[in-house]
């Protein structure tokens, strides 16, 4: 019996990839439906590309575009988010926030082998600085490692246990980091799959929500 692939044989294998395409092949039916009509309800809102693509940092430090539907009145912003909560984010893309809709297009970053479907969550550019004064140099470099070593992830067990954290605040950039070394020191399989569960009933969760408070969804 062969044993379990971790660590980075797991990262580079080709069971993690096939699974990365299976599952992104699988939802880009009803995900490509539901992000052109978010899209065209963005622009009624506001007439300007309801997508974007801004820079982040990925696998060995390699920089690709994201994909991302636009939840701001503008497609410009780098300054760190204030998450949906933020007063730059229109009324729909508010909602688009709080369901995750608006990363949807990231599907596209599966397919292309930028991103997997579990990884750390990829960071913009200018969010760097603020890891390294929370975390120390020592404490950074150990972070960066991990963040890099492998490809980041449309869902990490991060994104799934910060929504009720203020974003960019120190507690939030320390227990990014604890869980992106800790997705190194655990990455299987079978820790792959019980974030992909958790992801989908989180998901399910919020429309939920979105449905009793808004009458959506």
């Amino acid at each position: 019996m062969n044993k379990p692939l971790t660590g980075e044989e797991w990262l580079n294998s080709p069971s993690k990839r096939r699974i990365d395409i299976a599952l992104s092949l699988a939802l880009l039916g009803p995900a490509t439906g539901v992000s052109a009509l978010s899209a065209a309800a963005l622009y009624l809102e506001v007439p300007i590309n309801p997508v974007f693509r801004q820079v982040r940092m990925g696998k060995d430090g390699a920089h690709f575009d994201i994909l991302k539907l636009r939840t701001m009145t503008r497609t410009d912003f780098y300054d760190p988010s204030d998450g949906t909560m933020d007063d730059r984010r229109t009324p729909v893309g508010k909602l688009l926030g709080i369901a995750g809709v608006d990363e949807l297009p990231q599907l596209y970053n599966v397919l292309n082998n930028d991103m997997s479907f579990v990884g750390p969550r990829p960071l913009p550019l200018t969010y760097f600085p603020g890891m390294r004064d929370v975390l120390g140099e020592s404490g950074y470099n150990e972070w960066f490692r991990a963040y890099t070593l492998p490809k980041p992830g449309l869902t990490s067990e991060f994104s799934n246990l910060s929504r009720g954290l203020v974003p960019q605040s120190d507690e939030y950039l320390r227990l990014r980091a604890e869980k992106d070394i800790a997705y190194i020191d655990n990455t299987s399989r079978l820790f792959d799959m019980s974030i992909i569960l958790e992801s989908g009933l989180l998901a399910v969760n919020r429309l939920v929500t979105l449905q009793s408070q808004y009458g959506l969804a």
